[in-house]
Formats: C-alpha cells, structure tokens, sequence
C-alpha cells in the first residue's frame, strides 16, 4: 500500500517502540497514532511465536493482553529487522475480548488453505473452548465448534499441528477423567475426537510433526512417555529408548515369553541402535 508521509512517521513511530503491539493494517484504513497499542511486556501474557507464513510474515499469540485484554495474534515483518537492537513492528491480525467472547487463545497452525486454525480455552456454547479459523489477510475470525469431550470447569488444550493427511491435530484433557486427540478438517470445518484415553494413564502435552509422524509427550506422574501417534490409525504408540528394550528382552526371556520364539519389530525411521536390536534377535 501507498500511504501519506504522516502515516509513514505514525508507523516509524510505531515500530520504534521496542517491544509495542503495532498497528492492525487493514485494506483501505491508515493507522494512526491511537493504534500503535500498548506495550508487550505491560499488556499481555505467555508471548509465544509460532509459525512462519507463506505470505513472509511470522505469527504468535499472547494468551491473556493485546488491545482487548484477552490475548490476540500478532505478526511481524522478519525482513523488516534493521540494525542490531531495532525493535520490529508487531501487528494485531485479532485481538480477543474484552466481550464474552471466546479467549486465551493457543498459538496457531498454518492449513493448506493459507488460513491460521487454533483453540481457544475459554468460551464457546459450553464455556470450555472452541476451535477458531483466522485469516490473516482481513483478521476475520470463524469459530469452528467447540473442543470436544471437554464436561470439567478446567479444560487444558494444546496447539494444533497439521499433519501429512492435511488435517490438524491437537489434543486436550480435563480433570473429570479423559484425555483425548481430536483433529479439525481445514476443508470441512468438521472437528472429531480420534482417540481418546483415562486421565489416570497421563496427561497429554501436545503434538509435534517430525517428518510424517506426529509425537507426544504424556504426562504419568512422575514419569513422562514420548508416543507416536498414526493418523491413518488412530493410534499411539509409545517410545522406548534403547536401555529400556534390552532391560524389558531380558524380563520377557527370564520368565519364557520367548522360549517358543519372539521377534521385535520397530518402524522404519526408528533410532539405528533400535534396528540394530531387532536385526540381532531376527527382527
């Protein structure tokens, strides 16, 4: 856009402002010097970025704060980084509240369709968050539904991840007994529980991709599982580290579980002291 040499010093002004929320540009509107908004540290909480999008500009949320006081998504400009120590112009793409609207929201994942999906742990028909769908052009917001399966008053849900099948997938748990994944089609706005499991087995933290897998962490008191989870499937399945398969090989054969005849199977992008484990004991 072209804008007048005293919109160009309000936005000078803006991103001098080390740490600010800057102006929320939208077609046709100038920001003025009301819209340089408040300062991060001061105005919000649990800052966190977390993508890159495919139009150049990096996105984050901040889960309480921003311009209405319930959180928003930011972005910024990385091209626009300057010298050393000059502070980057942070734009408002949506701020949340301060209406009964839905808030705190998590931090966003990228679809195919080039628009920003995540959850927001407070609102929604039932008060314990719903799935949103943003996009970044117009900062129009949809809500998508709400969190399923969530029944207590603490609902604790993660980020999305988009997965190798195009969908997005998060998960969430309540203190009233389950714990679950549940994924979002982009294409249909569809939200779906896939898997879900007792609160007594652990706590699930999240998903992340790493290649065509999705992994997680479960949270069992004290101790923490690392699983993997198969969209095609519905299914996790939960990763040992070396140490562990050889202690547990020696278990089973001490008490003859492999007398008749056992062989370990491991997926093929498995840690190499896995495979070669299994290909010691004919797997």
């Amino acid at each position: 856009a072209t804008y007048s040499t005293a919109t160009r010093a309000t936005l000078r002004r803006c991103s001098s402002r080390r740490n600010d929320i800057g102006p929320k540009i939208t077609a046709g509107a100038s920001p003025t010097a009301a819209s340089c908004g408040r300062r991060v540290q001061d105005a919000t909480v649990d800052p966190r970025l977390s993508l890159a999008g495919s139009d150049g500009f990096v996105y984050g949320t901040t889960s309480q704060g921003g311009p209405g006081g319930d959180g928003s998504v930011f972005r910024f400009d990385p091209s626009e980084g300057g010298p050393p120590g000059n502070a980057l112009q942070l734009g408002v793409v949506h701020a949340f509240g301060p209406t009964a609207d839905p808030k705190r929201p998590t931090a966003p994942a990228l679809a195919a369709d080039a628009r920003l999906y995540g959850v927001l742990n407070e609102g929604g028909a039932s008060g314990r968050g719903v799935v949103y769908r943003l996009t970044p052009a117009s900062g129009a917001l949809d809500i998508l539904g709400a969190v399923p399966g969530m029944t207590s008053v603490d609902p604790s849900s993660s980020s999305l991840v988009l997965a190798p099948d195009g969908r997005l997938y998060g998960t969430t748990f309540d203190l009233g007994g389950d714990a679950r994944i549940f994924s979002v089609d982009p294409a249909t706005g569809t939200i779906a529980t896939v898997l879900t499991w007792s609160i007594a087995s652990g706590r699930p933290e999240g998903l992340v991709r790493a290649g065509n897998a999705l992994y997680g962490l479960r949270d069992d008191d004290p101790r923490l599982h690392i699983f993997r989870f198969d969209p095609t499937l519905g299914v996790t399945t939960d990763i040992a580290t070396i140490d562990q398969v050889e202690d547990a090989w020696e278990q089973l054969r001490s008490i003859g579980v492999l007398a008749s005849k056992g062989a370990p199977i491991t997926y093929m992008n498995s840690a190499a002291a896995i495979k070669a484990f299994c290909g010691r004991n004919e797997g």
